[in-house]
């Protein structure tokens, strides 16, 4: 189910991206996956076709955010820089996500 959702998304991220901008798919694919997560937090039943869904729904938004990041890259900066860019962003995505177990471990 959550591969279901990444097609999805990215056939529709880049036209959204190109009918609508940077800005505002960002912030709605942001809210698409804000939406799935918060209603994934406060379920409490155990439908497994409910849960699913739900998490193709975040699947979705996350990846549409991503390919939207990718995609915004390449027109924001010059060829010349657009590499390095997105290399520097990975770099310290991946330094934040090195240090997640030891945030994770933190009581209180």
């Amino acid at each position: 189910m959550s591969s279901i959702g990444e097609i999805i998304s990215m056939f529709v991220a880049g036209a959204f991206y190109h009918r609508f901008g940077l800005q505002k798919s960002l912030f709605f694919f942001f809210c698409i996956a804000s939406a799935g997560s918060a209603a994934f937090l406060f379920y409490t039943g155990e439908n497994a076709l409910y849960l699913a869904a739900l998490i193709m729904i975040i699947k979705a938004g996350t990846s549409a955010n991503v390919i939207v990041c990718y995609v915004a890259n390449a027109h924001t900066f010059p060829t010349l820089f657009a590499t390095t860019s997105m290399g520097v962003g990975n770099f310290f995505a991946r330094l934040a996500t090195i240090g997640a177990p030891v945030v994770a471990e933190i009581e209180g």
